[in-house]
């Protein structure tokens, strides 16, 4: 039998989005991993900002709003319904998916040294997702 679906909590969905924006905000700052990222990842930082424009804000506020999406659906089919719970199922998720992908990919592009920078900001942005959004799932 299929868990029963709870209708999503969007100013819930919109608060966990937005602490993923000021996370990569402060993650990529100058007081955690801002110029070592830059230094990294092979290419001027000012030319990818004039090329990119505001597509890639855009692009990682639909990529946290459709992760927790996903993620409140996840804790429904494994009754993930604590904090504990919902944080070990985003660890789980990053070891599975997150994780691998970028180590694979990353490896590919020869951006080794970044991985844990990059992968560290997703752990710690789906360990708040799941603490938060598990908590939430019996209101």
């Amino acid at each position: 039998m299929e868990p029963e679906r709870r209708n999503l909590n969007y100013m819930l969905l919109g608060v966990v989005v937005v602490i993923h924006q000021i996370l990569g905000f402060i993650w990529y700052s100058p007081l955690l991993f801002g110029k070592f990222w830059q230094n990294n990842i092979g290419v001027d930082i000012d030319k990818l900002q004039e090329y990119t424009g505001a597509t890639p804000f855009l692009v990682s506020i639909a990529g946290s709003l459709l992760f927790c999406v996903v993620l409140c659906r996840l804790i429904d089919l494994t009754r993930s319904y604590s904090i504990e719970a919902g944080i070990k199922l985003s660890v789980l998720l990053w070891v599975g998916v997150a994780f691998t992908t970028l180590t694979v990919h990353y490896s590919f592009l020869g951006l080794s040294k970044i991985i844990f920078v990059d992968a560290g900001k997703d752990l710690i942005g789906m360990i708040i997702a799941g603490g938060i959004l598990g908590s939430a799932a019996d209101t």
